[in-house]
This record gives C-alpha cells, structure tokens and sequence, in this order.
C-alpha cells in the first residue's frame, strides 16, 4: 500500500479529451480500486473541442464516476497563444518567448498551480500530463523537482522546443507510454538532460 495519496493533474476531465485524459482517467480508477486515495486536478474548461479559456464549470469539488475532482478557473485571454500559431501556420520561426507563450496562453490555470504550494511539499504524489498543454508546463516549472511528468510525446515541432528541454530538467519522475516513446526522448535529450530520462519508466500503460 502507498503510504502517499496521488494527485493527478490535467487540463480536462469527466468528458473524453483523447489519449492523455483517457490515461488520467485510467490510472484514477485503478488507484481507487486498489485503495490509494487519488484527488484529479484540472480546469473548469469543458474540452479540448471547446473553448479554452471558458469557464464551462464553477471552481469546486466533484464526484467524477467516484473520483474526488477539483476544478480550477482558466487563465482568460488568448491574444498572445493565437500569434504563435499564427506563426506556426505560417511557417515563421518561433523565437522563446513564442514557445513560453505557447505554453503560458494556452489552457491553464493560475488558481490550481498556486493550490498546489500546499501539496507538493506534503504526504501526496503529484503526477502532471500531457506535455503540450500549458497547465503541464505551469506545474512542473512552479515546482521543480516535486512533480512527476507523463509526457505523452509525439514527433512534433513541439518536441524538439527549448520548453521541453527544460521541461524534463524539472520533473521529479518520467513515466514513459511506451519504449518507442522513451527510446524517442533518449535519442534526443538523453545526452543534453541525461539519466533523468534515461532511467525514466517506460511503463507501458
């Protein structure tokens, strides 16, 4: 038995967001089956198929399929997400701040992040996914070295950004969906981020 209860952090939950949310929804069941007392963290945005940055639900706890869920007010304003990917439309390279921006300006949270000081230094394991969305970044970098990353990493421009670097510099664990996927970050990262990633779980979920 964990002697650590689980939070799981997340841009959505309760209605399907692809691969990642399914995961996140998966490893929550399993925990709670298993007796591990497991609270999800994510955003009152609706879906990745809906806006972002609208609040679809009032900030509070839920009971999602019997999993304790708390749920964050969105960061509002897109201005600056949308020209970054005007820039990636257009093919016009992204400098560092476009990339931060990305991150910061797409779906995130500023009131669950700060939640979290609470947390992160407490009897909890705090795991974060996917990598893309801001909510991910905004975690991991708030709190370097105490949270744990499910990157979820596919052969994107996204990949290969400074931000990912940095990214994987600040998790305290790397759970890999696959050996394909830990064997892509090797290739990559490996030697700029080293044993981090090397001996991060390729837990075939």
């Amino acid at each position: 038995m964990l002697a650590k209860k689980i939070i799981i952090v997340t841009p959505w939950f309760e209605r399907f967001a692809g691969g990642a949310e399914l995961l996140a929804r998966g490893m929550a069941r399993e925990f709670d089956k298993r007796g591990i007392p497991t609270t999800v963290f994510t955003t009152c945005s609706l879906s990745p198929y809906d806006s972002w940055w609208k609040d679809y639900y009032r900030p509070g706890v839920y009971d999602v399929a019997g999993i304790e869920t708390r749920r964050f007010a969105t960061v509002k304003g897109r201005a600056r997400y949308d020209a970054v990917i005007g820039k990636l439309r257009r093919g016009t390279n992204l400098t560092g701040r476009d990339e931060q921006d990305f991150f910061d300006y797409g779906i995130n949270s500023s009131d669950l992040v700060n939640e979290l000081a609470g947390y992160a230094d407490g009897d909890y394991e705090i795991v974060t996914l996917p990598y893309f969305h801001g909510l991910t970044n905004s975690v991991i970098n708030t709190y370097p070295g105490k949270i744990s990353l499910i990157p979820c990493f596919h052969d994107e421009p996204q990949f290969y950004w400074g931000t990912t670097e940095a990214l994987l510099r600040q998790a305290k664990l790397i759970f890999f969906n696959s050996a394909e996927e830990k064997q892509m970050t090797i290739r990559q990262y490996g030697q700029k981020v080293g044993r981090q990633i090397v001996e991060g779980v390729a837990a075939f979920l």
